[in-house]
Parts: structure tokens; C-alpha cells; sequence
């Protein structure tokens, strides 16, 4: 979620006459606008996708006064004073301009960004860190300076919650807002494999992309499905955005938008009582798993009774759920059918949801290990009775369905 800060300073060089102005009408209709800019002798480390703020310099109105993404990689050319120099170029695709009365002032940064010398940028092409981008970004959608600390979580807690949020949607179907469906595979930090129709062994994709889709939206309660406004896989991103409550698509180019609890209700719908008219028994056609018996019937054979292989304790076979180590709809059909390695018993009382949820794993040493994230109370005492038992279930042949698990599900 790093960022850059390109410059820009009409003394020195200025767009041509009417040129700025056109560029702020285009972006208000929705408009993007590329341009090769300068990131001075900056030649790695800038990652296509990245967001990119423009500073004007100069003697008055300073401050931000675009805002785009990185579309290439810094490439060489002539420099742009003229003179026999080099420099070095990225393209932008920006996607708003705005007039320099509506900028980000410089003396607000300087308040609310205090670790960025904003007086004493001689280059284009500084990078932000984390916390810095979030807080720009809070600045530009317009937020009160006064509440950003509080309004804003810090950049580590929005990847936290980006990655968790991630993890539970391996291996869901999940539908754009065309209808294209997404699924992922891995999540890995900092990127997260996405496998489509075009792509099913899975293109990576970078899980800043998320982080600043999802931070826009709660900042601003809109977010725009395309690459001009949330990164080259928006298709993928909007897909994650709609699997959040109140999240709702609208329009052309479609426009995600937080429905807050508590907002007003549509019109058409009668706010004092609203009743279900629709068959209240249906009957729907699931796909069945065909290998569950076969696993169960390996796991528990004939007992009446069995070991949960997490907590250890021992109940009644019908409490014992035959768990895939490695989530199924992660598993080609050929992991399915490694019916000796691919499941172990998980009780019903807790080990099945916390192993499902990542709160607990196996780590490769064949030992259960518990997230520290879990806020302590009942659920932490819980873990720690847990924590630190053998897994039998672990061994040769399962060990790289447990470090799938351990990899890409558990909580660190």
C-alpha cells in the first residue's frame, strides 16, 4: 500500500495553456488521463498498480492536486528541462485532477503526515510508507483532519484484517460484478492467487490492491469498480468488496457503496413491516461430496468412539466431523482421492471451527500451535488447553496438506 509522490512546480515547467483545466472536466466525467512523469533518478521498487499523488510546488497553492495509479515501470529518457541529461519516467493513469483551490494544502500535511518533509522534496518519485498512504488517502476523500486518527485503523491493521478477510474466501466462488467467476487459491502476503476461467492454475495479485479498495470505501462510502481507481485486478477486488454486508453495486462503470445499518429504506419498501411472501420449504439440488463416506468409513472404520486429532479428547463418532486438512475446494480431484492423507477427525466442540477459521494449525514440527490474535477470555483459555499437543494425524504422507494449512490459513 506504499505510494509515491510525484512533483511538480509551474516555475519550472507548467502543462500548456487549458490543458490542466481540460484534464479536471475529463476526470469529473469519469475520464482517465495517462502521462509519462518524471520519478527523477527513482529506477526500482516501483510496482505497477502503486498509487501515485501529485505535488504542486512552488511559490503559493501548494499541496496535492492529482491523484492516479503507476501503469509502468520507470523507464529512462531525455530529461524534461531540456538540457542533455537523463531521467527517468513512469506512466500514470490518473483519475482525478482537481482545481489547485480544492488541493490538499501543504500546511495540512505538514500537520497530519509529519513524517514527510513536504517544505523539502528537491525530487520527484519519494515514497510513502504504509500509515503515510492511509493517511493521504483519508486526507484527499475529504475526511475531518481532526478524526483521522481515529477514524482511520493504521496500515498494519487493514492488511491484518485484508489477509484474514482473504483467507476465509479461499476456495469460495467468487462472482464480479459481471458475473465472472474469481477463486482463490493462495494467500501468501504480499499477494494473494487468483485462479479464473482464463487462468485456473492462478495469477497473483497484490493484496495493496484490496487494502486501498477497502480503505476508499470506508473512507468515502463509494468505490469505483475499474482500473483507473482501484488497480489493474478491479474486477477481482470488487468481487471481495461484495462479500461484505452492505456492500452494493450500481451503475456503469459499476460503483460499490457501503448501505450503513441504520440508513433510510428504499422507498419502495413499506419501513413498518415487511413479511416474506415466497414458498417458506424449498427444494434445492446440492452437489454431495461422493468421497465423504469412503473417509469417514477409513477414519473410523466400525467404533463407536475416536480421538479428535487436535484437542486429543476422545467422543462419540458422531461428534467427530472427518475434516479436510487442506480446504476441499482447494484440492485437485486427485488430493480428494488421498483418502490416507487428505482428512483427520476434528470434534464438533471447537477443534473443527477453530482449525476452519485458522485460529488453529499445525506446525511442521507435528505440533498444534495457536493465533495469539484471538483477544483473550474464553476463546484464549480455550486455545492454550489445546496448544502444544501432537497432531497423529501428522506424518510424511499428510505433511504438505498441514503446511498448505499453516502456510495460508493459520492466524499468525
Amino acid at each position: 500500500m506504499t505510494s509515491l509522490i510525484l512533483t511538480w512546480n509551474p516555475l519550472k515547467w507548467d502543462f500548456k495553456p487549458g490543458e490542466y483545466d481540460r484534464h479536471i472536466e475529463a476526470t469529473e466525467r469519469g475520464e482517465r488521463i495517462l502521462t509519462r512523469w518524471s520519478v527523477g533518478g527513482r529506477r526500482h521498487n516501483v510496482v505497477v498498480g502503486e498509487k501515485a499523488f501529485l505535488l504542486r510546488q512552488g511559490d503559493d497553492r501548494r499541496g496535492i492536486v492529482a491523484v492516479g495509479l503507476v501503469s509502468r515501470t520507470p523507464c529512462p529518457g531525455p530529461h524534461w528541462d531540456g538540457s542533455a541529461r537523463e531521467a527517468w519516467y513512469v506512466d500514470v493513469d490518473w483519475s482525478r485532477f482537481v482545481d489547485v483551490g480544492d488541493r490538499v494544502p501543504t500546511e495540512v500535511l505538514l500537520e497530519q503526515v509529519s513524517g514527510v518533509p513536504w517544505n523539502y522534496l528537491f525530487g520527484s518519485g519519494v515514497a510513502m510508507t504504509d500509515e503515510e498512504t492511509v493517511a493521504v488517502e483519508a486526507l484527499w476523500a475529504g475526511a475531518d483532519p481532526d478524526s483521522i486518527g481515529d477514524d482511520i485503523p493504521a496500515a498494519a491493521e487493514v492488511r491484518e484484517n485484508v489477509t484474514d478477510l482473504l483467507r476465509r474466501l479461499i476456495g469460495v466462488p467468487l462472482r464480479t460484478v459481471r458475473g465472472q467467476a474469481n477463486r482463490i487459491l493462495t494467500v501468501q502476503p504480499p499477494t494473494v492467487t487468483v485462479a479464473t476461467d482464463r487462468s485456473p492454475e492462478g495469477r497473483p495479485v497484490s493484496i495493496a490492491e484490496v487494502e486501498h479498495a477497502l480503505t476508499t470505501l470506508r473512507v468515502e462510502g463509494s468505490v469505483t469498480v475499474d482500473p483507473g481507481h482501484i488497480g489493474y485486478r478491479s474486477a477481482f477486488v470488487g468481487a471481495v468488496l461484495l462479500t461484505l454486508p452492505g456492500v452494493r453495486p450500481y451503475g456503469s462503470p459499476p460503483v460499490l457503496t457501503l448501505v450503513r445499518p441504520g440508513a433510510a429504506p428504499r422507498e419502495d419498501l413499506d419501513s413498518h413491516q415487511v413479511t416474506f411472501e415466497g414458498d417458506l420449504v424449498q427444494v434445492r439440488l446440492a452437489e454431495q461430496r461422493g468421497e465423504q463416506a469412503a473417509l469417514r468409513g477409513r477414519l473410523f472404520g466400525s467404533r463407536e468412539e475416536g480421538a479428535c486429532a487436535l484437542c486429543g479428547e476422545t467422543y462419540p463418532v458422531r461428534f467427530l466431523h472427518a475434516a479436510h486438512i487442506k480446504r476441499r475446494s482447494i484440492c485437485s480431484d486427485e488430493e480428494r482421492r488421498d483418502l490416507d492423507a487428505i482428512a483427520m477427525p476434528a470434534c464438533v466442540f471447537g477443534c473443527d471451527a477453530l482449525y476452519e477459521a485458522g485460529y488453529i494449525s499445525v506446525a511442521p514440527s507435528g505440533v498444534v500451535v495457536a493465533t495469539n490474535r484471538h483477544g483473550g477470555g474464553a476463546l484464549g483459555d480455550h486455545l492454550g488447553k489445546i496448544e502444544g499437543k501432537d497432531c497423529p494425524a501428522f506424518g510424511d504422507l499428510s505433511r504438505l496438506y498441514f503446511h498448505w494449512h499453516f502456510t495460508n490459513i493459520f492466524r499468525v
